[in-house]
This record gives C-alpha cells, structure tokens and sequence, in this order.
C-alpha cells in the first residue's frame, strides 16, 4: 500500500510539471472558449445543438473549429457555414459563419467543399428575418 501511495504521488508531481510546461509553451497561449478540434463529433454536435437552443449563452466566446467549408447563394444572399459530419456521413451539425470586416468570398475564404480550420468570435446578427448566432471569422487555415 505504501508503494502504490508513493507512485500515486509520483504521478501526480510528474502531471503538474508537464501542465506547467504546456503553460509556458507559447504556442499552447492561444486559448478559445470551445476549440472543436480536440473534441469528437458526438460532444461536439451536443454543444452545437445547445449553441442553437441557448444562443445567448455562447455569444461572444472564442471558436476554433475544423470542418467543411460551405458556401452558397440562399434567397440572393450568399451563405456560409462550416460542417461537421458524422462518421457515415449522414448527420452533419454546423455553424453560420460570417466573415470579418474586409474578408470576401471567394478571395479570403477556401474554396465550398474544403476542410479549414476556422477562428473567430460567437455574435448574435440578422441574417433573415431572426437573429441566429453565427461564428464571425477572423481567420482560417
């Protein structure tokens, strides 16, 4: 028993120094509210669904999020969003995407249909006739 408490405390030293060294690194500094990235597409869709039911509660929280970048032309207005799928490929979940100031399609933007990673800011806007909340992108790689 005495030894299973020493590696137990063991383990625990060797876990806070590797999260303090993560803290130091200054590539792990860019922080979000929800980074998508790291979750899988079950947790993920659940979020995004409480996104769409309780938008105020995610308004102006950080997203990085990867998926398929969509856009089309819905009523005369262009629309974008990006998309997860499921791993059959028949249950996709997704966000609104609006892109920042300056930022026009196609120029800024992948191309409809690719994977990208997107950056930005969760803000309630006026796309039709409701307010939705939309991921405003500030970036994408």
């Amino acid at each position: 028993m005495k030894r299973f408490g020493i590696c137990l405390l063991l383990a625990c030293v060797c876990a806070a120094a590797v999260f303090a060294a993560r803290d130091k690194n200054p590539a792990a500094a860019a922080k979000f509210d929800y980074d998508f990235t790291k979750i899988n597409y079950y947790v993920a869709s659940g979020v995004i669904f409480d996104m769409m039911v309780s938008p105020e509660k995610y308004a102006g929280k950080t997203v990085k999020i990867n998926g398929q970048f969509l856009s089309d032309v819905i009523d005369g207005r262009r629309v974008h969003a990006v998309v997860l799928w499921d791993m059959t490929g028949c249950c996709p979940s997704g966000l609104n995407l609006v892109p920042r100031e300056g930022m026009r399609y196609p120029a800024d933007l992948p191309a409809s249909g690719n994977y990208a990673t997107f950056f930005g800011t969760l803000r309630m806007l006026k796309l039709t006739d409701d307010e939705a909340l939309c991921l405003v992108v500030d970036k994408w790689e």
